[in-house]
């Protein structure tokens, strides 16, 4: 058909060249079509080898024809209707031949022959710009034939949607004369109309058969055409409904599929559409997937809605909204409310005579559902009266009406916003107000009882068997029959009543002098301060100055900007000296009291505090060193000079700096102020950065509360040590580690040899530990990330403890013997003392006594045993001063009642048992123990070696920056601490701070301060490349 048509062209392979697309295409079967049951579909959106589709390039252009809402709506107002359609309309434009390469299709006839390529030289549906390009053609053809045929110019321009026509007229003459009209002015642009259908039969019997959307033998009364999606019967001249239910919708994908079947451009059977419409809201509420099953409950409502559907096939609404009779009175009514599920509007139209009643009929309707955040029913009835005034104006525009329009709510709070400046509401209710009475007029408003609102049934919706039998919905409130407005009693509306009025806000002027005082104190950066005295000298001095003599230079002249420096100087120095000021500008003596005494302070020409001194011969100074000007000591002036003398001298130290600034300036107590700035310099402070510290805690209750050794124990690791198999030469060596175990209560050592780093080799000496020494309630032990910054012999060791399975498996081990094992906070290696006291003195032997030799295990355990009592005998009390204590209390005191290195005791076998020291004499023994440790040991903890005052504790939101040993301080991190952990004391030693990297959690002591503005700190680091988020912004 294309060849034979010419609507394509075959092209030879080696003819194209340059740009070009082969769009694909495929064959789509249509068996409710009278004309073209098989239909040929381009996919133009199909990307090409390159990565782009053709309509990936094309523009889409604008709409030139009139919405379906207009077209169908003025389509009911015609008493002969017409409905036509363009015979293969896009086919019949051609496209410029320069542009047909990028239409090139594949085919061949049958499978035995060969593909071949072809070139469409028409337009191609498919393409984005194939609708503006045909409907613009269309428009071009009755704007150049609108002198031959002025009627029928303007029905295509205002009848047609794309290729479908719906017009008509009010007699059989002037339809006549349209129709030929309309099919000869088509012709001269190569269009044919066909499927031609109306309600008149006249209107059809001269045209020919095959141009007739129903052939003459099947005009019958249930022969139907659909048209625009809505089925029309011509015969009848009513629109009907063609609904099939589909009851094995049970997923929110299937349904949404069958609620978008009902196909209701008008709204004519809105109350069954607003159900369909909550229904889905409510699906969608549950946040199911597209293809779950939906409960069962909204399965069952589902079903009889859908079972309800069915009725609507019964259903036949009159095309035509015009009475038979004449009339001379036409009025639109519409009607709006609101529900706590949906919200509604409809529109009649009402037409009459002096004398008879009048005709009413529904012309369309819309609704929303209410959104799924809360609102009040006024603010929804407001919706709704929104949506009337719209729907009415889109009707009125589609009709080309200029009628009386009357709208009606039954909500009084709402006429009373409408009826009032929408100045006076809240946000909300200003809005909707004001475009109401842009699209309608406040007299319109009326005001009708509940029970007589059509617009109730849209709001809250009917099932289809229901609507059928409902009046009201199709003639509207019974008294439009006889009057225009309700004859009920409109209620008093009190406007001070009303809610949502807006507070009305009360300006009060008032005049307030700045001081250039606060201007200096407001900036932070001398550059900054000068430019806005220098700008703002300079206006002073233009508008006191001739236009010719105005500086109006782009930038700021360097005359200008140390004119603005000594303006400021001037205004420091006269509030720090007023009475020095004073006296010199008098030419008296300064007072002996004055502070500026010994400098032989005098005024210069600008009104400048300089010094006299005594180097006035000193000619190969320049005049500012010999006389330099005087700085106060507690001025923002003098801070910011210092600042940036401080910057521009690349961070010189305070000596440095001094003598660099006293090349111009003397500031008084200088040294003293140089310092206190270069506190608060962040380059400075990352350079030499403090760390935060607090007053050390109280001893925890292990250590203070007497039990039995190893109740509450520390763990740690020291190694490795390279042992070997056997004593022959040449047996390969390997590493082995030895795991110190501390009791908290009595300091007392147990040391275990660990053979590799796995997790069953510290679980089996952990097992070991127990069996010999009892099984402790809690163990203590470092956090996994302090091994990551070791040396590299404990990298394997921070493999061990930092591993998931060991960890696990560590655990499991202590969880079955009932013991807690905690971890003190990462990086804090001092909150583990007791430990790491211990791991030291162990090294310290093990070095001296091993040395570089090379043990076999059972000999490093004999030397690790020996360290151990070594360990265990020492003192922790000082020698006591009574004279019957000859030993020093020592850890073996605690676990065999004197120290392991003691000599042994005299051999008392063959002495008599009444000579031997009673029981009580033993228990006596160890009682005396308990209280030596309780009366000299504790007590010897009692002082604080260091950190000895309390610091202010860190807050939520301080900068910090995150001490890292392995990096410079300038590469520290910065973070924003975003929760602090608070001791037994109330007091902070361990913070949670974010950073880059995330959040990390550290002690005080890794974690420094910064002592100076937020907003410098920012400005700063992002200078230096870096990046923080404030997680409170």
């Amino acid at each position: 058909e294309y060849l034979s048509l010419n609507h394509m062209e075959e092209v030879p392979s080696c003819n194209i060249t340059g740009t070009h697309y082969y769009i694909p295409h495929h064959g789509v079967l249509k068996e409710s079509s009278s004309t073209t049951k098989l239909r040929v579909v381009y996919d133009a959106s199909c990307k090409s080898s390159s990565g782009v589709s053709l309509n990936e390039i094309l523009m889409v252009g604008p709409v030139v024809q009139e919405d379906l809402f207009s077209i169908l709506s003025r389509f009911r107002t015609h008493v002969y209707a017409l409905t036509a359609d363009v015979e293969k309309m896009y086919r019949q434009v051609n496209v410029e031949p320069s542009q047909t390469n990028l239409q090139l299709i594949l085919w061949r006839e049958s499978p035995n022959e060969a593909v071949k390529s072809y070139r469409l030289k028409t337009l191609t549906y498919g393409t984005a710009s194939a609708a503006y390009l045909a409907t613009r053609t269309l428009n071009q053809l009755a704007d150049d034939e609108s002198k031959n045929f002025p009627i029928a110019a303007k029905v295509v321009k205002r009848d047609f949607y794309v290729d479908d026509l719906l017009t008509g007229c009010s007699s059989l003459d002037s339809a006549l004369k349209l129709q030929e009209d309309l099919i000869e002015l088509l012709k001269r642009g190569g269009f044919n109309l066909r499927k031609w259908c109306s309600n008149k039969p006249e209107l059809l019997e001269h045209l020919p058969v095959q141009d007739l959307s129903l052939d003459p033998p099947s005009l019958s009364q249930d022969a139907t055409i659909k048209m625009l999606g809505l089925v029309w019967n011509p015969q009848l001249d009513v629109f009907k409904w063609e609904i099939n239910f589909y009851a094995n919708a049970s997923t929110k994908r299937s349904i949404l599929s069958a609620i978008a079947r009902i196909f209701d451009p008008l709204g004519l059977i809105g109350p069954v559409i607003v159900l369909a419409k909550i229904f889905m809201q409510n699906l969608w509420s549950l946040q199911l997937d597209w293809d779950d099953d939906i409960p069962q409950p909204l399965l069952r409502k589902w079903q009889k809605f859908g079972e309800s559907l069915a009725h609507l096939n019964k259903l036949q609404i009159p095309r035509l909204i015009y009475p038979s009779q004449p009339f001379t009175i036409i009025e639109l009514h519409g009607f709006s409310d609101a529900s706590e599920k949906a919200y509604g509007a409809c529109v009649y139209i009402r037409c009459s005579d002096s004398t008879s009643s009048a005709t009413v009929n529904l012309i369309a309707s819309k609704s929303r559902v209410t959104p799924l955040k809360k609102c009040s029913l006024p603010r929804l009835e407001l919706c709704g009266a929104l949506l009337l005034a719209q729907l009415a104006s889109d009707v009125q525009t589609a009709l080309r009406l200029d009628s009386a329009i009357f709208l009606h709510t039954d909500s009084t709070i709402v006429l009373g916003w409408i009826r009032s400046p929408s100045s006076h509401w809240a946000t909300f209710v200003a809005n909707r107000v004001a475009k109401i009475q842009e699209c309608s007029q406040i007299a319109n408003w009326h005001h009708v009882p509940g029970e007589e609102n059509p617009a109730d049934l849209i709001s809250r919706g009917l099932l289809a068997e229901d609507i059928l039998q409902t009046d009201l919905w199709w003639k509207g409130p019974s008294w439009l029959q006889y009057q225009s407005t309700s004859p009920s009693n409109e209620p008093s509306l009190n406007l001070s009543e009303l809610p949502e009025r807006s507070a009305k806000a009360v300006f009060v002027t008032c005049s307030s002098f700045v001081s250039e005082n606060e201007l200096i104190t407001k900036y932070s950066t001398l550059n900054r301060l000068v430019n806005v005295i220098a700008y703002c000298l300079r206006y002073l001095q233009n508008i006191r100055r001739s236009k010719d003599q105005r500086i109006l230079h782009p930038f700021l002249l360097p005359r200008e900007r140390q004119n603005a420096l000594d303006h400021l100087i001037r205004i420091v120095q006269l509030e720090s000296f007023p009475e020095e000021v004073a006296l010199l500008k008098a030419k008296k003596p300064l007072l002996k009291s004055s502070k500026l005494i010994s400098l032989n302070c005098f005024l210069d020409s600008n009104g400048l505090l300089r010094v006299g001194g005594r180097l006035q011969n000193a000619s190969q100074l320049t005049a500012d060193q010999r006389n330099p000007i005087v700085l106060p000591v507690r001025s923002n002036l003098t801070k910011l000079i210092i600042k940036n003398e401080h910057k521009r001298s690349l961070h010189a130290g305070p000596q440095l700096l001094l003598a660099i600034i006293r090349q111009k300036y003397w500031p008084i107590n200088g040294l003293t102020q140089i310092k206190k700035v270069l506190k608060t310099c962040i380059t400075c402070f990352r350079s030499t950065s403090h760390i935060h510290s607090q007053i050390m805690g109280n001893l925890p209750s292990p250590r203070v509360r007497p039990s039995r050794a190893f109740l509450c124990s520390g763990v740690d690791f020291c190694g490795p040590f390279l042992t070997r198999l056997q004593r022959r030469r040449g047996v390969a060596s390997s590493k082995c580690y030895i795991s110190v175990f501390v009791c908290f209560a009595t300091k007392a050592v147990h040391l275990e040899v660990v053979e590799d780093l796995t997790a069953e080799a510290f679980i089996a000496a952990l097992r070991r530990f127990i069996s010999r020494r009892g099984k402790p309630e809690i163990i203590y032990s470092d956090n996994a990330t302090n091994f990551s910054k070791a040396a590299s012999d404990l990298k394997e060791l921070h493999s061990l403890m930092s591993s998931r399975e060991a960890q696990a498996a560590i655990g499991r081990t202590l969880s079955s013997e009932g013991v807690e094992w905690k971890f003190i906070p990462a990086q804090t290696p001092y909150f583990g003392g007791l430990w790491e006291a211990a791991v030291k003195s162990c090294k310290y032997h093990l070095r001296r006594v091993v040395g570089l030799s090379k043990l076999t295990y059972s000999e490093l355990y004999t030397v690790a045993t020996q360290v151990e009592a070594f360990l265990n005998s020492r003192p922790i009390t000082p020698m006591s001063d009574d004279p019957n204590d000859l030993d020093a209390l020592t850890p073996g005191h605690f676990l065999i009642g004197e120290s392991l290195t003691a000599p042994p005791e005299q051999d008392l076998r063959d002495v008599n048992v009444n000579r031997l020291t009673r029981w009580q004499l033993v228990q006596n023994l160890t009682q005396h123990i308990w209280d030596r440790w309780n009366r000299d040991y504790l007590s010897s903890l009692q002082q604080r070696a260091k950190w000895r005052q309390a610091q202010d504790d860190l807050q939520v939101g301080s900068l910090v920056v995150v001490r890292e040993d392995n990096l410079p301080p300038l590469l520290w991190r910065l973070g924003r601490v975003t929760d602090v952990h608070r001791g037994q004391d109330n007091h902070v030693r361990v913070a949670t701070v974010r950073t880059q990297r995330g959040l990390i959690k550290r002690g005080i002591a890794k974690l420094c301060p910064l002592p100076i503005d937020e907003d410098q700190v920012l400005e700063d680091h992002s200078k230096a490349g870096g990046m923080l988020r404030n997680e409170n912004n």
